[in-house]
């Protein structure tokens, strides 16, 4: 199972040599030039009518490279090649690249952290469901929403038993 798995990845990594693609091509376009002079053309005709009907080489062969395994991969490698020789030409464009990149990932991670924490991640008691907030409001001394602190809850505490 390995050694087919193996044999399928070098199928998908490697390609047929220029030459042998070449190669084909012309054997295709010969054995076209062949059929055309069966059919009774002229030699010369059926050279023609074979090249037209085979379409312009070139074109025929970049559609034969493209259809070859490991195209896609040396298409992104030669990208990678061209995009590292761009940034090393430009040093001080490279820079403030990398420093934009590293200040928006830093950021995206930063608030995603936040996000998660605040609104995402249930609250660490058994029963988060039952958190209240308490506020003071006395309304002869304009006091609204005042906070409690620790003090004034034991003594809420204290006197009611649904604190805890």
């Amino acid at each position: 199972m390995l050694t087919e798995f193996l044999a399928r990845l070098r199928f998908l990594v490697t390609r047929k040599a220029p030459q042998e693609v070449d190669e084909e091509l012309r054997s295709h376009l010969e054995h076209l030039i062949e059929t055309n002079i069966a059919a009774g053309m002229p030699p010369d005709q059926a050279r023609r009518n074979a090249a037209i009907a085979f379409g312009g080489v070139e074109q025929t062969l970049e559609a034969c490279r493209e259809q070859a395994p490991g195209w896609f991969m040396d298409t992104v490698l030669h990208d990678a090649r061209f995009g590292f020789r761009m940034l090393r030409k430009s040093p001080g464009f490279t820079a403030v690249a990398i420093l934009t990149l590293a200040l928006g990932i830093g950021v995206n991670t930063a608030i995603f952290t936040v996000i998660r924490t605040v609104l995402l991640k249930p609250l660490e008691y058994p029963d988060p469901g039952r958190l209240v907030r308490l506020v003071l409001t006395v309304p002869h001394r304009n006091v609204t929403d005042q906070a409690f602190n620790e003090v004034r809850f034991d003594e809420m505490r204290g006197v009611s038993s649904i604190l805890q």
